[in-house]
């Protein structure tokens, strides 16, 4: 019904959705255009008319037919998208728990600090915004911010990693075909990387008339100094920063850009 997202631009976007209710057993399927998009060796695609007549069979095993009827169709030929289908079943909502009302206790919190400081280790086996951003949200203070700062962290995270310690340039992901050889060049030169640090330092102000979170990252590498930006435009790379402005108030690069700090209204 709609173009995929990031085709049109925002003035031709239709963002209308439509409501369904579902009851519980019901299925619903996610699907990439790879999936209707597969072809034959002769270059026959597979169409969307053959893959809504699988989904209207009857049975619970309607995921496996579709992925059947698929391999059987493509045979050995390779595809030029990927091809990803997803089956969700709906099931009931538990009733939820009474959770007593602590909103008015965001008032009293004290202000803090948190520092985390990361390794080449933990670079590479593991998810340092993830965990990060989880802390924080699980603060009632922080709660309702979570998904901002994930994106916020996410993005200062990569600044310092991808372009001042690894070195990587974001005009490689100029366009759609090279983002692949980036990401791949990335975990390329992560594996190779020696000796390295990244640390957050979090600092809580709660001041009522504007309560706010100030996040420095500071890295061991040879410093990055992005172009800092509101202006939307419709380049692949600058975007992490621009993001970053656009949700902060203040936003500056120091110590030859190996430091990046951002202030955030709460």
């Amino acid at each position: 019904q709609h173009m995929p997202l990031g085709i049109l631009q925002d003035s031709e976007f239709d963002a209308q959705t439509e409501i369904f209710n579902v009851e519980k057993g019901d299925k619903v399927y996610l699907y990439s255009d790879g999936v209707v998009e597969a072809e034959t060796p002769d270059k026959e695609i597979f169409g969307s008319d053959r893959l809504k007549a699988l989904l209207n069979t009857q049975g619970d095993d309607r995921f496996e037919r579709v992925l059947s009827e698929l391999k059987a169709f493509t045979g050995a030929s390779n595809q030029n998208d990927d091809i990803t289908l997803v089956e969700i079943t709906c099931c009931d909502i538990p009733a939820a728990e009474h959770e007593e009302d602590n909103s008015g206790d965001e008032d009293f919190v004290l202000p803090w600090q948190l520092s985390v400081s990361l390794s080449v280790r933990e670079m590479r086996e593991q998810d340092p915004v993830a965990e990060l951003s989880g802390m924080l949200g699980s603060l009632p203070v922080l709660a309702r911010h979570k998904g901002v700062l994930h994106v916020l962290l996410s993005e200062m995270y990569s600044n310092a990693l991808d372009h001042s310690i690894l070195g990587l340039d974001s005009l490689s992901k100029e366009d759609y075909e090279k983002f692949s050889d980036y990401y791949k060049e990335r975990e390329a030169q992560l594996h190779k990387l020696k000796d390295a640090s990244i640390v957050f330092d979090l600092s809580f102000f709660p001041d009522p008339s504007e309560p706010r979170l100030e996040i420095r990252i500071q890295d061991s590498g040879k410093g990055y100094k992005g172009h800092i930006s509101s202006d939307t435009d419709d380049k692949l790379h600058g975007r992490g920063l621009q993001i970053i402005n656009n949700f902060c108030d203040k936003v500056s690069f120091s110590d030859n850009g190996t430091t990046l700090e951002a202030q955030y209204r709460l």
